[in-house]
């Protein structure tokens, strides 16, 4: 601990924790006055679709939403903020036309990989104050039947034919699915597979047009309504859906961007979209840019692609995970080992390792200033690489589904190191630790069980009292089954699980 500590000390004051007067040693940010949290940072920003409108308005209706229509494609096609916000209207207006309901209790699936039309789905059913509910995979090949049985849920968008098979080969148990929305072409064989079975195909272009023609005015949301149940796997059982609303949303963003004041987030920022939407992080993310009137350019689907993308989008923001940045680290320094035994020019021009890298460098895009990490602790030789040969700033967070994304965060740069530790409370929460006597952890030693209590924190899972309340206690604290301790400058380190599992926000 010693050690973490000594390469902390270089860390603004302002950056740490302090402790809250009568509250069990309960911690808060620095970065808030009088034991308050934030709940919003701009009084006309409250929820998603605030968040939408006001980025068309701070970017002077800029560049929203890019993608390359094929892998051969050397730029991305971009839309505007008015343009993707007019897509996004018309798509709900034609989903209400084949006859959703507006409001809370219509829940719409979105099983696919992340593309405009996902974006345009789930910003168009929060202007009519629908729930989205993401599907996918690697929860388990029986869970997208579960979530759609469990939410009752009526209309499925779809991007793939394999997709759609595997929802009809699960018809008998998810009797409530009406409506499958396919984003790209289906055979007629597997079309009329869905019709036998009484499940009705459209497509996305389709009900784009059809609400063109039959728009219908807006059932905007509050900041207590639900946008989101994101489901995510427990350590036995069904998968759990944490129910997100539009404030829980709105108050992480604005505790990021306080936590990130000496180094904002503008309208010129462009972020790559290959993390699933299925996450907090990546939701968290586009909503983030989107605050600030930036782009996005959504990754060609490849995930050994992405560097491709990246290099032709230019990036200034990166959201990743650790597994990811090693692998960029891995490949830099065989590119500098190579260099170093078959460059003469590099002695003779004493050339920095930057230089070095420079085609490195490039190959990302050569404009990425801000990285966020979640998920594991980063490397301290990698993190260095990052920050100062890249020059980038590191955020490395930790947080959970529950938490809605971050609940503590670090933050390193080319003249600070905060590796060893994932930082204080964001400013939209407080943390403590509580006692695990079966594992020998004692708050008193500054080790527990991490408990966190906010605005960010999710409202329960839903049809799910039991772990509900297994989760939230009597007085809104989130128990999440991680164990943390305090280091003597008051940021925070994660150390292991109660429940021994790995979680991805």
């Amino acid at each position: 601990m010693s050690n973490i500590a000594k390469d902390t000390t270089n860390q603004e004051i302002d950056l740490e924790s302090i402790e809250i007067a009568n509250s069990g040693g309960a911690r808060k940010s620095k970065l808030v006055s009088s034991g308050n949290t934030i709940e919003f940072m701009f009084e006309d920003t409250k929820t998603l679709c605030d968040v939408l409108q006001r980025g068309c308005r701070i970017s002077d209706n800029g560049r929203c939403y890019g993608w390359r229509n094929s892998i051969s494609d050397t730029s991305y096609t971009w839309i505007n903020y008015k343009q993707f916000i007019k897509r996004a209207e018309n798509f709900s207006s034609g989903l209400l036309k084949i006859g959703l309901k507006p409001g809370q209790s219509t829940y719409v699936g979105i099983y696919s990989a992340n593309c405009v039309e996902y974006a345009i789905t789930q910003h168009g059913c929060w202007s009519q104050s629908m729930i989205i509910i993401p599907l996918y995979d690697t929860l388990g090949p029986a869970a997208s039947s579960f979530i759609i049985k469990q939410a009752e849920i009526e209309t499925v968008i779809c991007d793939t034919e394999d997709k759609v098979h595997r929802l009809i080969s699960k018809r008998k148990e998810i009797p409530t699915l009406k409506y499958i929305i396919m984003v790209n072409d289906l055979s007629k064989e597997t079309a009329q597979l869905a019709k036998d079975e009484d499940i009705k195909i459209h497509f996305f272009k389709e009900i784009e047009e059809l609400g063109e023609k039959n728009y219908a005015e807006k059932l905007l949301p509050s900041s207590s309504d639900f946008c989101l149940v994101c489901y995510t796997s427990g350590t036995t059982g069904d998968p759990k859906g944490a129910l997100i609303t539009h404030g829980n949303i709105v108050s992480v963003l604005s505790a990021i961007n306080i936590f990130m004041a000496s180094n904002p987030f503008t309208k010129d920022d462009v972020a790559i979209s290959y993390l699933p939407l299925a996450h907090m992080l990546e939701q968290l993310v586009q909503a983030n840019v989107l605050l600030h009137g930036g782009s996005i350019g959504i990754f060609s689907g490849d995930a050994n692609k992405v560097v491709e993308d990246m290099k032709i989008l230019q990036p200034t923001f990166f959201p990743t995970v650790p597994r990811v940045l090693n692998k960029l680290y891995d490949k830099a320094q065989l590119f500098i080992n190579f260099q170093m035994k078959n460059n003469p020019q590099i002695k003779e021009k004493s050339m920095t390792e930057r230089d070095i890298l420079k085609p490195f460098i490039d190959g990302l895009g050569g404009k990425i200033r801000c990285i966020l990490s979640t998920a594991a602790p980063i490397h301290k030789s990698v993190l260095q690489f990052f920050t100062e040969v890249l020059g980038c700033e590191v955020l490395e967070a930790y947080g959970q589904t529950e938490t809605c994304g971050p609940c503590t965060m670090g933050k390193s740069d080319s003249t600070h190191d905060a590796s060893g530790n994932v930082g204080p409370p964001v400013p939209c929460n407080i943390v403590k630790l509580v006692d695990v006597p079966e594992m020998e952890y004692f708050a008193k030693n500054s080790e527990g069980e991490v408990c966190v209590k906010g605005h960010n924190i999710f409202k329960g899972y839903l049809k799910d009292p039991i772990r509900t309340a297994e989760a939230l206690d009597s007085e809104g604290w989130l128990h999440t089954g991680d164990v943390g301790m305090w280091l003597p400058v008051r940021v925070f380190l994660c150390n292991t699980s109660i429940c021994l599992m790995i979680r991805v926000l």
